[in-house]
């Protein structure tokens, strides 16, 4: 009898587990598919950002590297940071519209 029951409720929670996968496959394509259909707008760089580059390229052409490699850093973070807010802020747009 308890043999039975267990076996019951095994089979039981395996269908509800293929049902739950199933449905979260569901849901990630769908979430696939509406990321790929929105479109990031085009990145323009702050006055900060630009000017950065600038002195980054007359460190570079001036052979002072590792004062370049720091600039460089600093600019990758800041220009990641910059597309984030993008993304995040067109994230948020589209989903009122």
């Amino acid at each position: 009898m308890w043999d039975q029951l267990i076996q019951e409720h095994a089979e039981q929670m395996n269908a509800i587990e293929q049902e739950m996968l199933a449905a979260h496959e569901d849901e990630s394509r769908r979430y696939d598919e509406e990321v790929d259909r929105l479109e990031t707008p085009k990145t323009k760089f702050s006055k900060d950002v630009l000017s950065m580059r600038h002195f980054l390229e007359k460190l570079i052409g001036a052979k002072r590297y590792s004062e370049a490699e720091a600039m460089t850093k600093r600019l990758e973070i800041q220009v990641r940071h910059l597309k984030f807010v993008l993304v995040l802020i067109f994230s948020i747009g589209t989903k009122r519209s």
